[in-house]
């Protein structure tokens, strides 16, 4: 029973001495971008734009619906304004360097 008694005492004095620090705020550093960080943001607009690239196709060329035109159009509108996402933060990323 004394060993709990002394890990809360030990917990509490920790946490009074978190609370004295300045320092402390809460705020975290601003950390640069590397180009890894860049690519990684980059990967997964691009490969749903190309997935979506790739299933307007199918739905416009490769299916029998009676409504294949329809979802191929769907498609390729989100395909498109994918692209254009895709797009900007890859100006935007060439910019910044």
């Amino acid at each position: 029973m004394a060993k709990t008694k002394a890990r809360k005492r030990k917990s509490v004095s920790r946490s009074t001495q978190v609370s004295e620090h300045p320092a402390n705020t809460g705020v975290r550093p601003v950390r640069k971008l590397t180009s890894l960080d860049n690519a990684q943001a980059l990967l997964m607009p691009s490969l749903v734009a190309l997935g979506s690239w790739g299933i307007a196709f199918t739905f416009t060329f490769l299916t029998t619906q009676p409504n294949h035109l329809l979802f191929g159009g769907m498609a390729a509108l989100m395909a498109l304004l994918w692209s254009v996402s895709l797009g900007v933060r890859a100006q935007r990323m060439m910019q910044r360097k």
